[in-house]
């Protein structure tokens, strides 16, 4: 078993190596999907990830998959979460952000 090991996320080389981990873990999992990411915040609040999620829920339905995960999901973001549960998903688990000034 490999050692873990935490670390804070410093810079934007840290913040894209984190978001890069997926693709190290599942690289070689044939049936892996990679996810979304639609963080740009000119297109917030604009439907485009909605439109993306949507394309992406047709083509897999039409490949044979019966489920996905939609992870990351804050719990404010309504239009993600109405569409998630349009499509039938439910929460699997709840990931809350804390922030305390030190």
């Amino acid at each position: 078993m490999s050692a873990v090991r935490l670390e804070k996320v410093k810079t934007k080389k840290d913040f894209r190596d984190f978001l890069r981990f997926p693709w190290k873990v599942y690289r070689n999992d044939p049936n892996w999907v990679p996810p979304l990411i639609v963080d740009v915040k000119d297109y917030r609040q604009s439907g485009v990830s909605y439109l993306l999620y949507s394309k992406l829920e047709e083509n897999a339905v039409k490949k044979g998959y019966q489920w996905c995960e939609i992870s990351w999901q804050l719990e404010d973001n309504e239009p993600i979460n109405r569409f998630v549960a349009s499509i039938g998903g439910n929460i699997h688990k709840k990931y809350r952000i804390y922030e305390k000034k030190i």
